[in-house]
C-alpha cells in the first residue's frame, strides 16, 4: 500500500479514537455530575423532613 495512503489512513483512525475517547469521557462525567447532584438534592430534602418534624 502506498505509505502516503497508508500514514493519511492512520492519522484518521487515531483521530476517531480520541473524538471516542473524548466523547465517552464527557458522557461519564456528565452521568456523575448529573447523579452526584440528584444524590445532594435528595439528601437537603430528607434533611428539610426532619426538621419539620
Amino acid at each position: 500500500m502506498n505509505t502516503r495512503v497508508y500514514d493519511s489512513l492512520e492519522r484518521t483512525f487515531l483521530d476517531y479514537q480520541n473524538s471516542e475517547e473524548l466523547l465517552n469521557r464527557d458522557i461519564s462525567t456528565t452521568y456523575d455530575d448529573h447523579y452526584e447532584n440528584h444524590a445532594h438534592t435528595c439528601e437537603i430534602k430528607i434533611s428539610d423532613n426532619e426538621h419539620m418534624s
